[in-house]
């Protein structure tokens, strides 16, 4: 379920959002409940502490992602803008213009984890 606010961006449930995190394996089901992977913990150990690269903890894990592995290797081949990235993404997941916002927000994981490389609105591998 979504709803849509003033402000235009799109707001999901909590159970849409534990789904990315499942899918994404940034987030794991135990017998009783969902806990952090290894990956998201140490992220947040090195964010608690300042350090600004704490994001490509979580490299190993979104190297593995539909949006990763489809976006890096066009990258690879050639600089993109991000309005074309985001463009590709839409193809390869057959969305609509309603996502576009998390669309981007797939590409800021992907930047914070240090995959890709932000210059302006040019993103590289």
């Amino acid at each position: 379920m979504r709803k849509r606010f003033s402000t235009g961006l799109l707001y999901f449930c909590y159970g849409c959002l534990a789904s990315f995190f499942i899918e994404t394996k940034l987030l794991q089901r135990s017998d009783r409940a969902f806990l952090p992977a290894d990956e998201v913990t140490a992220f947040n150990n090195a964010a608690e502490w300042g350090n600004e690269d704490a994001g490509e903890k979580l490299a190993p894990l979104l190297q593995e992602t539909w949006f990763a592995k489809g976006l890096i290797p066009r990258l690879n081949f050639k600089p993109l803008e991000e309005a074309q990235a985001i463009s590709a993404l839409a193809e390869l997941a057959g969305a609509t213009t309603d996502y576009k916002t998390s669309l981007r927000l797939l590409i800021e994981f992907l930047v914070a984890a240090g995959l890709i490389q932000r210059d302006g609105t040019l993103l590289k591998s």
